[in-house]
């Protein structure tokens, strides 16, 4: 009776010490390119903490990427970091799925939903635009464009650094 108490009140405390994460970037269904951030917020950390962001390709499992580091908690044991995730300019395009772990001696974390992400490497290729670049032109010209691009988010046509308003 008294080991089983001991085993209660061992296992109350363990749980009284769990820690949490959460993703806060990227979410579900974003676009990742070649660079990125994996932005995260860790609660009731109580000493170094490594964390770790694995992207798994869903078409080829073997194709994976995986980065880590450690954090030290701030006083009140709330950490808000984040990790560089890069990808190569060859690597399998498509979805992925992204899953972070936090690990601390002694501390137990939730383990977060895996988040469904799209990694897109390719730049867009431009295949012929007008007016050409450093041209001069009068009065009303028409602005166009043809570009190769799976996965396009959104454009924009700058003329002089400035962005024109709708696209227009």
């Amino acid at each position: 009776m008294r080991i089983g108490l001991t085993l209660i009140g061992v296992l109350a405390a363990s749980l009284s010490m769990a820690a949490t994460i959460a993703v806060t970037t990227p979410t579900v269904d974003s676009f990742l390119s070649r660079s990125n951030t994996v932005s995260f917020v860790l609660t009731g950390a109580v000493a170094q903490v490594t964390v770790s962001a694995t992207a798994v390709s869903v078409t080829d499992p073997s194709v994976s990427i995986t980065v880590s580091n450690r954090f030290t908690p701030t006083g009140n044991a709330t950490l808000n970091g984040s990790l560089n995730l890069s990808f190569a300019a060859g690597l399998i395009q498509g979805p992925y799925t992204l899953q972070v772990t936090a690990t601390e001696p002694g501390n137990f974390y939730n383990t977060p939903a895996p988040i469904n992400v799209t990694v897109d490497t390719l730049n867009p290729k431009f295949i012929d635009f007008n007016p050409i670049s450093g041209g001069f032109i009068r009065a009303n010209v028409p602005i166009t464009a043809r570009f190769e691009e799976t996965n396009m988010k959104e454009w924009r046509v700058r003329v002089d650094g400035a962005v024109f308003a709708n696209n227009t």
